[in-house]
């Protein structure tokens, strides 16, 4: 790494950037590295000094003993070796960097594991949470205290930001930007930093997640983990598998939460057999929690569990209370979680990693504003958009939306869709969303509003293209589905209504436009020949699109309605669990997710 900086160093000292820039250099002895030498083979010796450094390796040790070095009037600049640092970045952090007033801490670019040096979200991340890069004149740095060794002497992370809190403390304004060429390689830790070993179980844990982050995007991540089951899990054992006997059935402890959280919220809004929160689309929470009563994974003995499943209401609470008051739902799931935590010991006991929380409304963990306190559980979410921050593929599972009874199902009856059926329409699509932003607050519901306006734009003359209100008409949204061969989805409103789910048990292949979100159950369910992705979202893309789909052969049509008819019956559910259905699927896949686990002890 130090003959790559000291390269890239040289390169823009080549450039006209020498003036006023020395490069000083703490140094841990080691056998595997001479400074010096690498140094003095791409430098001038006038332009760097090295700091020789002794004992066990102490980032915080190594740079205030530079900093001691350097004259008080001095500008420094704090920067790591495995930074790529570009051209005009100097000149950046000298006029940023003002003396009694403000310091600069530049957001690099961290690249995943063998990307490209490209900024894309597909190769890497911002580190706004870092501030391990910092301008700031000596006199400033010795005002705040410089780093913090009786806190960080042999610890790992975090001295970066106590150091920016003191400086916010000193009243110094803290200039931040996302430099461009401002990039970290990946490479593997060091060996002072091993993860495993860490003093405190925090530090451990933060160590292990910031490897995880600089190892791949989600869908990296999520490919990785896909990969380790396939090869892990006994031959013959694959995700959803409920037969196989090599793994045993797995076995759901369901705490008896307090009625408040469960049955208490179905009586606000009984009406006859049933209560509202029973009758809508985000009522999974409430049925998956009745079929695990009733089935045969569930054990009374929690010490004998391999899961522990949390009922909470959680989108029947927001149905009864206002369905904006954020704070009013997230004092709701904290309560419950300390329900959890103060009465058993099981979820302390893992750091909640067994434990299990459905989320059947749209909005997801996001409900429990603290979700961060069961981040390490398993998340039952009907919305795998891979750019939540709650979502983790490898960790959580899509589970469908209970839409059956909403919509006019062609699978009802057991029997097959007519493959040849001529339907009246080649697709639905959603019209116009009136006061969208300001009922929804401008959040995820609205997300993508110019792809919808494109795809309406292009079809809305259209005599075969049929438009579809997205709210309040279920009535004409089934029938549009059930006479439409395809159903265009876009996110937003759009995709809170006509889920996939929908449009598969309607037997109206799905139309989607972005490949970036897991669908329901996807451990198992072949999505691949189901949903028709749409890939050109360009202007003239979405401009052929009518085009395009009134193109695709009746063979095909027929080869996806084959398919949705394999898919169907894992998106509906039944108060007592059948072979197939969505709850017997989930638990093939926590069935394969804990034989993976054991595999891998």
């Amino acid at each position: 790494m130090l003959s790559g900086f000291a390269e890239n160093l040289q390169q823009l000292l080549e450039k006209g950037e020498r003036e006023n820039v020395h490069l000083h250099v703490a140094h841990f002895l080691s056998p595997e590295c001479n400074a010096r030498a690498v140094l003095e083979e791409m430098l001038p010796d006038s332009m760097f000094s090295i700091t020789d450094m002794e004992g066990e390796f102490s980032k915080v040790s190594a740079l205030n003993a530079l900093a001691r070095g350097i004259n008080s009037q001095e500008l420094l600049l704090f920067i790591d070796v495995d930074l790529v640092i570009p051209e005009g970045f100097f000149n950046l952090v000298r006029r940023e960097t003002l003396l009694g007033r403000q310091v600069t801490a530049p957001i690099c670019f961290s690249l995943y594991k063998d990307k490209p040096e490209v900024v894309d979200h597909a190769n890497g991340y911002w580190r706004t949470y870092g501030y391990g890069t910092l301008s700031i004149y000596k006199s400033d740095f010795l005002r705040v205290g410089g780093y913090d060794l009786s806190k960080f002497s042999t610890a790992w992370g975090g001295e970066d930001l106590d150091i920016i809190d003191r400086i916010i403390e000193h009243k110094y304004k803290v200039f931040r930007t996302q430099e461009v060429g401002l990039i970290h390689r990946w490479h593997p830790s060091a060996a002072w930093r091993d993860c495993e070993h860490m003093a405190t179980e925090e530090e451990r844990r933060d160590c292990f997640a910031v490897e995880v982050d600089q190892l791949g995007s989600k869908q990296d991540i999520a490919k990785m983990y896909v990969d380790a089951l396939e090869h892990s899990c006994p031959e013959g054992v694959r995700a959803g598998s409920s037969a196989s006997s090599l793994c045993p059935e797995v076995k759901i402890f369901v705490y008896p939460m307090p009625d408040e959280f469960t049955h208490r919220q179905l009586w606000a809004t009984q009406h006859g057999a049933k209560s509202d929160c029973e009758l809508s689309m985000f009522s999974s929470e409430i049925i998956i929690h009745r079929a695990l009563l009733l089935s045969r994974y569930i054990t009374f003995d929690a010490s004998d569990a391999d899961f522990f499943f949390v009922p909470v209401y959680g989108a029947c609470f927001m149905k009864n209370n206002d369905p904006m008051d954020a704070a009013s739902g997230a004092h709701f799931y904290q309560r419950a979680f300390q329900h959890v935590v103060r009465n058993y010991k099981y979820f302390n006991r893992t750091h909640g990693m067994d434990h299990v929380w459905a989320f059947s409304n749209p909005l997801g963990p996001r409900l429990f504003q603290q979700w961060t306190q069961v981040k390490n559980s398993l998340f039952l979410m009907p919305d795998g958009d891979l750019a939540r921050a709650e979502f983790s593929p490898w960790k959580d599972i899509v589970i469908p939306p209970n839409v059956e009874h909403l919509v006019d199902s062609v699978w009802r009856s057991g029997g097959a869709v007519d493959e040849d059926e001529e339907r009246e329409y080649t697709a639905m699509y959603a019209q116009r969303e009136e006061r969208c932003e300001e009922e929804c607050g401008g959040m995820a519901c609205c997300a993508n509003g110019a792809l919808r306006r494109a795809v309406r734009e292009s079809v809305m003359l259209l005599a075969d293209f049929l438009p579809t209100s997205m709210r309040g008409d279920m009535e004409g949204l089934r029938r549009n589905m059930r006479t439409s061969t395809f159903c265009i989805i876009a996110d937003g409103w759009a995709g809170e209504f006509v889920q996939p789910t929908s449009a598969i048990l309607s037997g109206c292949i799905p139309v989607l436009f972005s490949r970036n979100v897991v669908l329901p159950l996807a451990d198992t369910l072949d999505y691949s020949q189901a949903i028709y992705f749409y890939d050109d979202t360009t202007d003239a893309g979405i401009h052929r699109l009518p085009e395009v789909l009134r193109g695709v052969p009746r063979e095909v049509v027929a080869r996806y309605r084959r398919a949705m008819a394999d898919v169907a019956p894992a998106l509906v559910y039944h108060t007592a669990v059948e072979a197939g259905d969505a709850v017997d699927t989930l638990t093939g896949i926590l069935r394969h997710r804990h034989c993976h686990m054991n595999a891998v002890r």
